[in-house]
């Protein structure tokens, strides 16, 4: 089973028996056949225009990536999707997507909720599909944990995504930054913070640090509502009149979610992206040349938009 890379999109896909096409994250204007099989392992814009049209091939998503999707359709932040043609794939577990081909996939973390890497094994061949990642995220252990088993399973072919390449400086969320943030500030000066609702974990670390520091993260009833719907046991801070006249008042006890440009001057994490299609990409080429040496594939293919080589 040959990998073939799209010289324009730079997306994987594999020709399988009986003209059958194996697409790994498609672009939204891939011409799907409906004995087609289709893996995402990540959000992005792409995903979300497929999912926003009728299928007729047989779509994958992990379990996470599903689960916020449909709470987020319940909440209307994005448009209904069409679901019927829709399996999720479970975690550490392998799943026969044909006769001679079967996936496991593990949790990863590319920033948002549900990124997956995939494990992809014939009775030839093993290979390794390693999806968007950082390495500095709140999930480093599902990083640890996929590239232990990607070594393993001693793989012929590892596809690594070239999005992982660093390509600026990355905003740094760390809690040591956000509480030097805080000391910093003026006492009159009410902080905010940009969330999106793709990223509800990064919202729940940005509540608990910022408890730790003495203050209430209050936010927007929208985001309440969605964070409610993944914990329904939890109680969120929101922003009302009467929390926000408390915040005016002590501004040293609070902080809010940044709602529009007037809240720009304090914003912790202004320099931090939210865009689906662009992750805080957070190691350099020898960094990722050591990542591959330790799985150590008989074999690495490089896919995605970035320049990467390791020669």
């Amino acid at each position: 089973m040959e990998p073939i890379i799209d010289p324009q999109t730079k997306n994987v896909t594999f020709k399988l028996a009986d003209d059958q096409t194996l697409w790994l994250d498609p672009p939204r204007n891939a011409t799907l056949k409906a004995k087609d099989i289709v893996l995402f392992t990540h959000l992005s814009t792409d995903m979300l225009e497929l999912l926003n049209q009728p299928q007729t091939s047989l779509l994958y998503l992990p379990q996470e990536l599903l689960k916020l999707l449909q709470k987020l359709v319940w909440q209307k932040r994005i448009t209904p999707l069409v679901l019927d043609k829709l399996k999720c794939y479970p975690y550490h577990y392998s799943v026969s997507l044909t006769t001679e081909l079967s996936v496991t996939a593990f949790p990863s973390d590319d920033g948002f909720l549900g990124a997956t890497s995939l494990l992809l094994k014939t009775k030839t061949s093993t290979l390794g599909y390693s999806g968007r990642f950082i390495t500095q995220g709140p999930h480093k252990n599902r990083i640890k944990k996929w590239k232990k088993a990607f070594q393993q399973a001693d793989i012929d072919l590892f596809l690594l995504d070239s999005r992982a390449l660093q390509i600026k400086k990355p905003f740094n969320s760390s809690a040591k930054n956000l509480t030097r943030f805080f000391k910093q500030l003026p006492e009159t000066s009410l902080p905010a913070f940009k969330l999106s609702p793709f990223a509800p974990e990064k919202t729940l670390f940005y509540l608990a640090n910022t408890a730790k520091n003495g203050r209430t993260l209050l936010l927007d009833r929208e985001d309440t509502k969605l964070l409610h719907a993944l914990d329904p046991f939890t109680e969120f801070p929101e922003i009302s009149q009467e929390t926000l006249t408390a915040a005016l008042a002590e501004p040293t006890h609070y902080a809010l979610q940044k709602t529009g440009p007037a809240q720009g001057e304090n914003v912790f994490n202004a320099s931090e992206s939210f865009e689906l299609d662009e992750i805080n990409a957070d190691q350099t080429v020898s960094e990722l040349k050591e990542f591959v040496h330790v799985i150590a594939p008989q074999k690495t293919l490089i896919y995605g938009p970035n320049e990467l080589e390791f020669n």
